[in-house]
């Protein structure tokens, strides 16, 4: 969700009048950078998954990111909600294995 975020950031602040031909740093993995210069910034590559790029005009490339990490803001409310629902079933489950427990340790005393 935030590379999502960040992307649609960088794709916010990109205009062809300030930055076409401007140098840049292009990365080739995390922590490689080679010189660059940008020179069609009206379109991007997008990276849609699994090695699969799609070439898109630059607003379009920032609503697909800002629409992808609402996505992934909704799922991670609908896993808490889950997680939660989850969580009080394993209490009430403790809760009764305590119980019988308990019942059984005064069954064998009462012996």
């Amino acid at each position: 969700q935030q590379a999502y975020d960040m992307s649609a950031r960088a794709l916010g602040a990109v205009s062809s009048d300030k930055d076409e031909g401007k140098e840049t740093l292009v990365p080739l993995s995390n922590s490689v950078y080679v010189r660059g210069k940008a020179c069609d910034v009206d379109k991007v590559l997008l990276n849609v998954g699994t090695g699969y790029f799609v070439e898109k005009p630059t607003p379009a490339a920032q609503k697909h990111c800002e629409d992808r990490s609402g996505m992934i803001n909704g799922n991670i409310g609908s896993l808490a909600k889950v997680l939660g629902e989850k969580r009080q079933n394993l209490e009430m489950c403790m809760a009764v294995m305590q119980q019988k427990m308990n019942q059984q340790q005064q069954q064998q005393r009462a012996q």
